[in-house]
């Protein structure tokens, strides 16, 4: 069964979170106590993988309106959680085998479970279409079907045949089978209590779900013996159980040696398991130990044995306690030995709720964890976590995105709300979405074998539109394998190479910027990631040394663009402004623009690029020193084509 939507009613913090559809990956999304953990707990409980943990409380009804509920709540409990199911071939199958084909209007069902704790069945089933079924299974001659042709229901069906007075054998085997189906009970309970035997298991793993550094075997056979294992002794457990073993072999000295054997061997798999999707850190290593307890240790680790798990750091030649570690790696640690547990059980199907689980994991963790979510995870199991991380939502499911928060019509209440076809409007809730999709979109752009950065945006439309020109003249011209990318200045180019580049790709720079902060770029070239020689300047192709791309278009060009631009009709002011040779051209444009009245426009530099990109047909035949111009950009894509070959 796959679950296709949920609905949480009454429940902590929520009212009613209106019902929302899931996918195969879906990530709610949303602030800290916006009510993200309600939801996964209520839906946990819906079959939880621990039947103990299973139960609706009254203490968790909605404080506020808990005075009105406590009158009714004996007679009426309210529901929590509906989930809507649709079933698959399996599934049909079986429906298929007890009552035939197209009794269930697509072949989706309701479970319901509230603070009366049971679990309720909802199916919508065509008892018409169960009577067609059996009377078609029956095959019946047409004389003995005319009078059947009325029937709508099993009870009716039986009594019409018990009213023939001599039943064919036909009839008579249709009389049994039917009377058999009608004994049964309601059709909905009979489909339901089918369905529940494959009804998917919900695992919640969480923060404090973390396996111990340290377990007293005697105090853990102590708490399985009066029933109070808690689910950290699960997890434990689990990794007993993977070592084929269990608390009692554990006092047993004489299997201390495959005891041993079969500890190191877990701990191989597990540091496997771990290491191919732990980039943090590749010298660590998992070791299992069982030794006996020093009568002077805490209680209750001075008798019998104790098991403990360390982590050895191969870089640094040292264990340490497995809860010195980090508290990301703790928690990545924990969950694979409990996912590793319950894939043992391969009959099984599980639905994997995970709170916060990129909360104690660096930026870099949190995309391996994306990772390992996609290739060990969805292929198997729907996943349903919670996050306000914008590295745990993944770009490549985006329709499973549902925002969280904490809503109110003025000065009403209304609780947690999910949003589902319409995202929340809070910018706040929205961020990491936003974040997300930015940071994706920007590692997109670079993720090309070449990249160009340049200082601002105007960059790009220069270069793009010169590159057009001289393409139509068969010139050389900008190569479509580099993508340029505007990173705001010198200042902006360190950060960003770190942040996006990879090892593979071909990052060269075009910025004003070097002559007067040549070091900016030093630390790049020290770890590999730019090269010495891909770095390139205006002034390469301008008698200026501190020019930008503007100089390249020449003064009387780039004075025919801002006066077009920004409609100047004194356009010999301006040609007085720019004329002399004593500064760059933007910055003489931006004096003359300072000195304009105020109701005057304020000068922006993308202004003259956008004009120009907007009115080229009728610009192409007009612009002075256009020649000139080609000719600098011109030798300026050759020496950036050079760089693409070395």
């Amino acid at each position: 069964m796959i679950l296709e939507s949920a609905r949480v009613e009454n429940f902590k913090c929520i009212d009613d979170s209106t019902e929302f559809s899931i996918r195969s990956l879906t990530a709610l999304v949303g602030k800290n106590e916006s009510g993200k953990t309600a939801l996964l707990k209520a839906l946990y409980r819906i079959n939880p993988i621990l039947p103990v943990d299973g139960s609706f409380l009254d203490t968790e009804y909605p404080r506020r309106r808990w005075a009105a509920y406590r009158q009714r709540k004996a007679s009426a409990p309210d529901r929590v959680v509906t989930a809507t199911w649709r079933l698959e071939e399996p599934d049909i199958a079986l429906v298929n085998d007890l009552l035939g084909p197209d009794v269930l209007p697509g072949y989706t069902v309701d479970v319901t479970r509230g603070y009366d704790n049971r679990l309720e069945w909802h199916i919508d089933c065509d008892e018409r279409r169960v009577v067609s079924n059996l009377m078609r299974r029956g095959k019946l001659e047409s004389d003995e079907l005319r009078s059947l042709w009325s029937v709508a229901t099993l009870a009716e069906l039986v009594q019409t045949l018990r009213a023939v007075e001599t039943p064919s054998p036909a009839q008579s085997a249709l009389l049994l089978e039917a009377e058999e189906r009608h004994a049964g009970g309601p059709l909905a309970g009979q489909v339901a209590a089918m369905l529940e035997q494959r009804l998917p298991r919900f695992l919640y793993f969480a923060e404090y779900h973390r396996l111990p550094g340290e377990v007293s075997i005697d105090e853990l056979m102590r708490r399985k013996a009066a029933n109070e294992l808690t689910v950290v002794d699960t997890i434990f457990l689990a990794l007993l159980e993977l070592a084929n073993t269990t608390p009692e072999d554990l006092q047993n000295i004489d299997q201390f040696e495959y005891l041993v054997a079969e500890l190191e061997a877990v701990s191989q798999r597990i540091t496997r398991d771990v290491m191919e999707y732990w980039s943090q850190d590749r010298s660590l290593e998992v070791d299992f130990r069982c030794d006996a307890a020093r009568p002077h240790d805490p209680p209750p680790f001075n008798t019998g044995y104790v098991m403990r798990t360390r982590i050895r750091n191969r870089r640094h030649r040292i264990t340490l306690g497995f809860d010195e570690r980090s508290a990301g790696f703790i928690w990545f640690f924990s969950f694979l030995v409990w996912l590793s547990h319950i894939r043992r059980d391969e009959g099984a199907d599980y639905i994997i709720l995970l709170d916060e689980p990129g909360l104690g994991l660096h930026a870099r963790a949190q995309i391996d964890m994306m990772r390992f979510i996609r290739e060990k995870l969805l292929p198997a199991h729907q996943v349903i976590y919670t996050t306000h991380s914008p590295f745990m939502i993944d770009g490549e499911h985006l329709d499973g995105l549902r925002t969280v928060e904490d809503s109110s019509d003025g000065e009403t209440v209304l609780g947690t709300r999910v949003g589902d076809r319409v995202l929340s409007t809070d910018p706040d809730t929205l961020f990491p979405i936003r974040a997300a999709l930015a940071y994706d979109v920007a590692r997109r752009v670079v993720t090309g074998p070449q990249t160009l950065l340049v200082d601002r945006p105007s960059d790009v439309l220069y270069l793009k539109w010169f590159s057009r020109e001289l393409q139509l003249q068969g010139r050389a011209h900008l190569a479509p394998a580099w993508s340029l990318v505007p990173v705001g200045g010198l200042d902006s180019i360190a950060p960003f190479v770190s942040l996006f580049a990879g090892q593979e790709q071909q990052i060269a720079v075009l910025t004003d910027g070097l002559m007067s902060h040549p070091h900016r770029l030093d630390g790049l070239w020290e770890r590999g990631m730019l090269q010495f020689g891909r770095i390139l300047r205006p002034a390469l192709y301008t008698d200026r040394e501190d020019a930008q791309l503007e100089d390249l278009l020449g003064r009387s060009l780039y004075r025919d663009l801002v006066t077009g631009a920004y409609g100047l009709e004194e356009s010999a002011v301006l040609d007085e402004a720019i004329g002399s040779d004593a500064r760059r051209l933007v910055a003489d444009v931006e004096a003359y623009f300072a000195s304009m009245p105020p109701w005057a426009p304020r000068f922006d530099s993308f202004a003259p690029a956008a004009y120009l990109f907007e009115n080229t047909a009728t610009l192409r035949a007009t612009l002075p020193e256009l020649d000139l111009a080609l000719d600098r950009f011109e030798k300026l894509f050759r020496d950036l084509h050079s760089l693409s070959v070395q």
